[in-house]
């Protein structure tokens, strides 16, 4: 699953933080010749559940990986 997202937050979550969401690329050729798609939102009720998951998947990723050699 590929989930794409970027989050700007200007300090703990306000109506200031923002989340871009969407399947593009950022490229110069992507705005200019590719069909993209991206939701912008500052809205809280929408930016909190993403800055969950971002969160959840950052702290397993975290995790200091053991290996068995």
């Amino acid at each position: 699953m590929k989930f794409a997202l970027a989050l700007f937050a200007v300090g703990s979550l306000s109506a200031q933080d923002l989340l871009r969401s969407g399947r593009d690329n950022w490229t110069r050729s992507a705005a200019t010749k590719n069909d993209e798609n991206i939701v912008v939102t500052n809205n809280p009720k929408i930016v909190k559940p993403f800055t969950g998951k971002f969160n959840e998947l950052w702290r397993q990723r975290a995790k200091p990986r053991t290996t068995n050699r």
